[in-house]
């Protein structure tokens, strides 16, 4: 049977804990994926809990990036507007950046861009 979970979309992330021998590990790591968050087990002979939820909050809290910039080079036939960046990404975040090209010159470039 295949595990299939979504969530709707949401500017919170979801951190899951596994707790126990007998969790199923691919329903938390489901979880945790489609929560954008991160996962942690705990297991009888594994660390205590108290770790755990420590480990779980500084992933949680500290940012993979922050203060993202782009910068491409100067032409003379287009330049580019992005639209917006975030302001941080975090672990197993992806994001998507737009943004509007305009074009300088009246006729159709014959460049391809790519970022």
């Amino acid at each position: 049977m295949e595990l299939s979970i979504a969530l709707p979309p949401s500017p919170h992330r979801v951190c899951v804990f596994g707790i126990g021998d007998g969790v199923d590990k691919a329903m938390v790591t489901k979880l945790a994926n489609a929560g954008r968050g991160h996962y942690e087990f705990v297991t009888s002979l594994d660390r205590s809990m108290e770790t755990s939820v420590m480990n779980a909050m500084r992933t949680a809290l500290t940012p993979a990036a922050v203060d993202l910039s782009l910068s491409l080079e100067p032409s003379e036939d287009f330049q580019l507007e992005v639209e917006k960046l975030p302001t941080a990404v975090y672990q197993g975040e992806s994001h998507v950046i737009t943004g509007k090209v305009k074009s300088k010159v009246s006729r159709r470039p014959n460049k391809y861009i790519s970022a």
